[in-house]
């Protein structure tokens, strides 16, 4: 199977998968907001927050270790799985640990923390199940982790939807208690698979190997704790200092929307790393090639998509949340230009930085966008509320994507101006006839200009299309 066809069948393979996943999700999230009002939604959101910055010390970065490694050498997965079981138990015990201690320093009420509790057992369930995905995508096998992925969050729509729609009491502590359920489900049915593929499925104690795996995996494990401080602190501190869980519950909503939307690109960055690890180790030249349909790719994409979305922002909270989420659509707005940004940063960031080995480059980026992110959210969160969580995320992406960027010229020359402007005009021609006039007329004028400048500067070209067919299942890639 050759490079493009990979990449396609695993991209297609977990957005097929994600989309699954991601409505469910979406849907348990705008019940719960409808149904029980933003501050219930403003719990919910900082347990499951709070518990996430912690998430790193029940993983220590051996999850993308173990992907890469599996990747170059299929024979060490047996190896992986049964030392890294061990480790991760102990390191979910002891993450609980720090959870418990750090919830109490908040001074949260104790209904609030017990809900911080249980979501803790959640990030070390979740621990385990990484584990298998990360084994099945140094196989390059997507499809069983969009498989686990489906089983996941089909186990959390069903106990969520069990809590909402009955007369159970403690309903908040039910939501919360879907996490850890769900994600023991996908584990055993992860482990079930592996053992049904030869792999052992058991506890090991190799004391050097454990020395070993976590020297190689510290580079990704701080970058996951400055990824968690990056990714979770806004709704902490919006919490914190705010003192409001409607407001969280109003900034959540806007944050699930566009997680929602950018599921696309993070699965088919997650789907490329393992074939991206494994051509550099092969051939410059093909990884050189595959970089630049990356480019063009990922932005023909994400700018028409955020696009469409800061345009049609206000119909889209209205119809899904209701009038009284009015707030949300400016954060909203504002979190879309990200979509552009994170396509940038996971080209140079990812595809580059993680793929050539050169990891603490991309970490020095994520922290230092990690230090921009708090110390922003820290000055306008008193000026603007939610509106300044969602302007820092936004400026701490661009650090990001700026400092991976820098370093990631040094490794590969690759520019993708090109790649940007033609998207960029179209999508802006689509925009100024929305923005001009209102109905079917002006609305389907819009998709045309779009479509039209599409062609005529020839932003998709024909390997393009031929990996959408590929992707899709519709022919084979050339």
């Amino acid at each position: 199977m050759n490079t493009i066809r990979t990449v396609a069948k695993n991209t297609s393979a977990l957005v097929g998968g994600e989309a699954v996943s991601r409505v469910l999700t979406f849907l348990v999230t705008l019940y719960i907001a409808r149904s029980l009002g933003a501050e219930s939604l403003g719990q919910y959101a900082f347990a499951l927050a709070f518990v996430s910055l912690f998430r790193v010390f029940a993983d220590m970065g051996l999850n993308t270790l173990t992907t890469r490694e599996v990747a170059k050498d299929h024979k060490m997965a047996g190896k992986y799985l049964t030392n890294l079981l061990t480790i991760k138990s102990l390191l979910g015990f002891l993450t609980f640990l720090l959870v418990y201690l750090a919830v109490h320093a908040t001074g949260k009420s104790e209904e609030l923390s017990l809900l911080v509790y249980v979501a803790a057992l959640w990030i070390w369930a979740e621990s385990l199940g990484g584990l298998v995905q990360s084994v099945f995508s140094g196989f390059e096998s997507m499809e069983y982790v969009a498989l686990l992925n489906v089983v996941e969050k089909a186990v959390l729509f069903g106990v969520s939807f069990y809590a909402l729609l009955s007369d159970v009491p403690h309903k908040l502590l039910w939501l919360i208690s879907a996490y850890p359920i769900s994600s023991l489900c996908a584990f055993f049915v992860g482990i079930i698979l592996l053992a049904v593929r030869g792999l052992p499925v058991r506890m090991e104690v190799d004391r050097k190997f454990w020395m070993d795996v976590l020297r190689a995996g510290w580079p990704f494990a701080l970058m996951g704790i400055l990824g968690g401080i990056y990714l979770y602190t806004d709704r902490v501190l919006l919490s914190i200092i705010q003192g409001e869980d409607r407001v969280v519950g109003w900034y959540t909503a806007g944050a699930k929307a566009f997680w929602t939307v950018y599921a696309v690109q993070a699965f088919f960055y997650r789907a490329l790393f393992p074939t991206a690890s494994k051509t550099y180790s092969e051939s410059t030249e093909d990884y050189i090639r595959m970089l630049k349909r990356t480019g063009r790719f990922i932005f023909t994409y994400t700018i028409p998509v955020a696009t469409v979305g800061i345009v049609w922002a206000p119909k889209v909270v209205d119809f899904f949340y209701g009038h009284n989420y009015v707030p949300t659509v400016l954060v909203l707005q504002i979190l879309l230009i990200n979509l552009v940004i994170k396509g940038w940063t996971g080209l140079y960031g990812s595809t580059v930085l993680n793929v050539t080995g050169r990891q603490k480059d991309f970490m020095c980026a994520v922290g230092l966008g990690a230090l921009v992110n708090v110390v922003l959210n820290i000055l306008l969160i008193p000026l603007l509320s939610l509106n300044g969580v969602a302007v820092a995320t936004v400026c701490a992406e661009a650090t990001v994507g700026f400092v991976a960027y820098l370093r990631a010229r040094k490794v590969v020359e690759l520019s993708v101006a090109q790649y940007i402007w033609r998207p960029a005009l179209a999508s802006g021609a689509m925009a100024a006839l929305w923005l001009y006039g209102r109905g079917v007329i002006w609305t389907a004028s819009g998709f045309v200009a779009f479509l039209a400048l599409l062609w005529l500067t020839r932003c998709v070209r024909r390997q393009d299309i031929s990996f959408l067919s590929a992707s899709l299942g519709l022919r084979r890639a050339a």
